[in-house]
């Protein structure tokens, strides 16, 4: 999906750039290009639509309307159309096909590992998780996480944290949206692979790890931002034998790096 997307996303942009240029010359047919921002646009939020990726479906066909609404305004009494409006029912509508089809499966990104043994990729199943749920309200809750391999981290609507203390750490699921998740790796020393999958929607993630870590990301962005963090030369020279793999999706929020 990841290469289809960004084919749509760099039409879309190329589409922009030369409709922003006719507009600039007043060069005769923008509003055709305009026209075509907004099938693209409709296209991508279908295709998002088809991979139950909810959200960005409905925000990507209100950017639609944005860009047809002439043509629409011909066709229909629709004589003014507000942005912050169509933002709010696309949400609304992103939120309730989300509750009526299920959320988009997680991507299987997450088990790089030296090892070919898959048995060891059933971490996530019932019987050897731990699961840390927030209440879906606004608040803020702090919780210590102890001698755990695999963690799962469920934060939404608030301010979260969490303190890992475990030197077995073999994986942490990290899901957040609509708030702000904290999570501390307290313990300097790895003695494996570790795996941390993070699902970001209109939320902020940060990451406080030993400086010592070695970190590979292949995280996917969509209108956010991923801030990998700084180190001096001389904790980049020094890095652990165990690597970290960070991969997920980050969608409108952003995943901040803290080196400690």
């Amino acid at each position: 999906m990841n290469r289809n997307k960004s084919q749509f996303i760099g039409l879309f942009i190329v589409l922009f750039a030369l409709s922003q240029l006719a507009g600039l010359f007043n060069i005769v047919g923008s509003e055709y290009l305009a026209i075509g921002l907004g099938v693209i646009a409709a296209s991508f939020g279908l295709y998002s639509y088809a991979y139950k990726n909810f959200y960005v479906g409905s925000w990507s066909l209100a950017i639609a309307l944005l860009y047809t609404y002439p043509l629409i305004s011909l066709l229909s009494d629709i004589k003014e159309l507000s942005l912050w409006s169509l933002f709010l029912i696309s949400t609304i509508l992103g939120f309730g096909l989300e509750l009526i089809f299920g959320k988009k499966k997680r991507s299987k990104k997450y088990t790089y590992t030296s090892s070919t043994n898959t048995n060891q990729h059933n971490h996530f199943d019932a019987e050897y998780k731990t699961t840390y749920v927030d209440d879906e309200h606004f608040e803020s809750t702090t919780e210590n996480i102890d001698n755990e391999e695999y963690v799962f981290i469920d934060a939404k609507l608030g301010d979260h944290t969490r303190y890992i203390y475990s030197t077995n750490l073999k994986e942490v699921n990290i899901n957040t949206k609509l708030g702000q998740t904290n999570v501390y790796f307290q313990e300097r020393t790895l003695n494996n692979d570790l795996n941390v999958y993070v699902s970001c929607k209109m939320a902020e993630v940060n990451l406080y790890v030993p400086r010592e870590w070695r970190i590979k990301d292949n995280v996917s962005v969509t209108l956010a931002d991923f801030n990998y963090g700084y180190r001096s030369s001389d904790d980049a020279s020094n890095l652990s034998d165990y690597t970290v793999y960070l991969t997920g999706n980050i969608t409108l929020g952003n995943i901040n790096i803290h080196y400690v």
